[in-house]
């Protein structure tokens, strides 16, 4: 894997599934100014406040392969094997940067663990064990934080 900062200021990105792990994932990408689309039958209430605000875009429906046409990310997380599966074969068609949630060997990308401090992003990937990832940005944060 090849650590990269990407830009996603504007950008169209989708997360397919309305739980607590999708709703993260929806909070770190606006976090990075992108356009977040939602594709789910069924939403978080947090979900559903950003879609009355008009912050997300929320597709009331099951996923379609059409879905990850012209998206610069796709992140998936469902409850569903065969639907994470699809997701993935739908993303690889349209050639287009994919997280299968809890699959890292099966995707294209993931979120590290990361934290701010004024002008550095210190992040940390542990890829199958993200509480080590979280631990260590935590402990390297903390000392860059005394050393300033």
């Amino acid at each position: 894997m090849l650590p990269v900062n990407i830009n996603l200021e504007g950008k169209d990105v989708l997360v397919v599934g309305g739980g607590v792990v999708a709703t993260r994932r929806v909070r770190t990408l606006q976090e990075q100014g992108a356009l977040v689309h939602v594709v789910a039958p069924d939403i978080s209430e947090e979900l559903h406040q950003l879609h009355a605000e008009q912050k997300i875009i929320w597709h009331h429906r099951f996923f379609e392969p059409k879905d990850a046409a012209d998206k610069w990310l796709v992140v998936a997380h469902t409850d569903s094997p065969r639907v994470q599966q699809q997701i993935k074969d739908a993303c690889e068609t349209h050639r287009v940067w994919c997280l299968v949630g809890g699959q890292p060997e099966n995707s294209s990308f993931w979120f590290m663990a990361h934290r701010v401090l004024e002008d550095i992003t210190v992040a940390v990937s542990a890829k199958a064990n993200p509480k080590k990832a979280k631990r260590l940005v935590g402990e390297i944060a903390g000392f860059l934080s005394h050393t300033s």
